[in-house]
């Protein structure tokens, strides 16, 4: 986990592989009275679904944020959890070809690593729905100790899963207040899920560690 040298962003959570494919075979039909979903897609139940167009990619909140920073010019390092397989080679492999430190990265030996499967309906649109196998990164923790010598201005946090996720968000929070790292927060369902009581503490903390660092 140690590594030398001082990053301008860290960013934590996923880094998975995408499967995406393009079919015009589902049927859309509208649901009102469901507040969190209102439109449904529905394909016929047993039948074989052609696929248009398929692609491979890579993608997660930690890992594209990593890369698009990385692209833009900045030192950038992510911290994500991969299992010991095929999929974790390529994906670091990307990471190596797009600049981006993996030092932080932690290795499953249980779990596999993550992936998406990406439906997609319309390119113009870009409407799609994704199925997300987040295996490995259930796992994903920040070991203080590990990571003391971590040196960076900001964090990008990004979606948390697992039992342990709550514990994780708090160990991250406590360290970048310490350390005075600013934190850019884009909270997952998990995270929005557990409501207002729960979060409210980290968003306060979120806004006090950005102000802290703000020189008007």
């Amino acid at each position: 986990f140690e590594c030398m040298g001082r990053f301008d962003i860290v960013t934590i959570g996923g880094a998975v592989k995408d499967f995406t494919f393009y079919t015009d075979a589902g049927k859309f039909f509208s649901t009102p009275e469901n507040l969190t979903a209102q439109r449904m897609l529905a394909f016929e139940y047993g039948a074989k679904i052609n696929i248009k167009e398929a692609h491979t990619n890579f993608g997660g909140g930690a890992a594209n944020a990593a890369v698009c920073l990385s692209r833009l010019g900045f030192k950038v390092a992510t911290l994500s959890r991969l299992g010991k397989d095929e999929i974790a080679n390529e994906i670091l492999k990307n990471f190596k070809s797009e600049k981006v430190n993996t030092s932080f990265i932690q290795i499953d030996k249980k779990l596999a690593s993550g992936y998406s499967f990406i439906l997609a309906t319309d390119k113009k649109e870009r409407e799609h729905i994704s199925f997300s196998f987040r295996g490995a990164i259930d796992n994903l923790h920040f070991n203080v100790k590990n990571l003391s010598r971590l040196s960076c201005d900001w964090i990008y946090l990004t979606s948390l899963s697992g039992k342990g996720w709550l514990k994780t968000l708090k160990t991250i929070f406590d360290f970048a207040s310490q350390k005075g790292i600013k934190i850019a927060w884009n909270p997952g369902n998990h995270q929005l899920q557990s409501g207002k009581k729960i979060l409210s503490p980290y968003l306060k903390q979120t806004l006090n560690l950005l102000k802290s660092n703000i020189d008007y």
